[in-house]
């Protein structure tokens, strides 16, 4: 180990767990505001669709109304499959920020004990150290 970072191998790992964490947070938060726009656009694309009407208009109108409608209808039932599919990847990215999350607080749990560990091991050293001093400065005074 080396005296000034007991594990720097250790602590890299950790640097690079933290950053794949800040990296799945940032993913989580992209895939959280691409389902939200597409939910603000599911609600609209139903909105236009219940608001359009063929009642009392001329029947090329009305013809033309319908197929308008089924036509909104049709790409706001595209729409729910997209929001759906990224409702699910919104679902994996929380796992993976999870996961990720998890895999840094394990390297981090067992940084932490080394570090502990040398600490105790320098403060040993140390304390060897002084007794050394004191016992030879002890024999020098004796006759």
């Amino acid at each position: 180990m080396n005296p000034h970072h007991p594990a720097p191998s250790l602590g890299r790992l950790a640097e690079l767990r933290e950053r794949e964490v800040e990296r799945r947070q940032t993913e989580l938060a992209q895939q959280l505001a691409d389902a939200e726009r597409r939910r603000r656009n599911q609600e609209r694309l139903d909105g236009l669709w219940r608001t359009s009407t063929t009642s009392g208009l001329l029947p090329l109108a009305s013809l033309n109304c319908a197929n308008y409608k089924q036509n909104v209808m049709e790409l706001a039932e595209r729409h729910r499959g997209d929001l759906s599919r990224q409702e699910q990847a919104v679902d994996r990215a929380r796992l993976a920020l999870l996961a990720a999350t998890r895999r840094h607080g394990a390297i981090d749990q067992v940084l932490v004990q080394r570090l502990q560990e040398h600490a105790r091991a320098q403060r040993s050293a140390e304390q060897k150290r002084q007794d050394e001093i004191a016992r030879q400065s002890w024999q020098r005074r004796a006759p």
